[in-house]
């Protein structure tokens, strides 16, 4: 008969695995919808946070890795899985990374530092593809 804590291990894995379809089947919801393919998206970056809350960093990081990999293999458009892993879905990990600074100013500037480093590998990352054959 299985031990308490390997019961807990089961009740995490299986957690992780749920939230992990559960974020694949939103970003998959994005790339077929015709209309709201950044707030599905968005929405699919709410389980990797959810992994974090109940069951540590290691688990947000697995759904978030789970998910952007099959995501990759599986769905028809590419587009809202790139957004989803340079930004949605990693975003509540380091969040959760940055909240631990001792400094609340150092906080919100690594905040900023990312958002604003993502934001900058979307523009010239697409200035590059698109520009050319404009």
């Amino acid at each position: 008969m299985a031990s308490r804590r390997d019961r807990g291990s089961a009740n995490r894995v299986a957690l992780v695995g749920v939230l992990t379809a559960l974020s694949l089947a939103f970003l998959y919801l994005s790339a077929i919808s015709p209309t709201a393919r950044l707030g599905v998206t968005a929405i699919a970056g709410v389980f990797p946070a959810g992994a974090v809350v109940s069951a540590g960093m290691g688990a947000g990081f697995f759904c978030y890795g789970a998910t952007g990999i099959l995501g990759l293999l599986l769905l028809p458009s590419k587009g809202s899985v790139v957004l989803y892993l340079l930004f949605f879905g990693l975003w509540p990990m380091l969040k959760s990374l940055l909240e631990h600074l001792p400094n609340r100013v150092l906080e919100w500037v690594c905040k900023l530092a990312v958002f604003n480093g993502i934001v900058a590998i979307f523009w010239f990352g697409l200035r590059e593809l698109f520009l050319p054959f404009l």
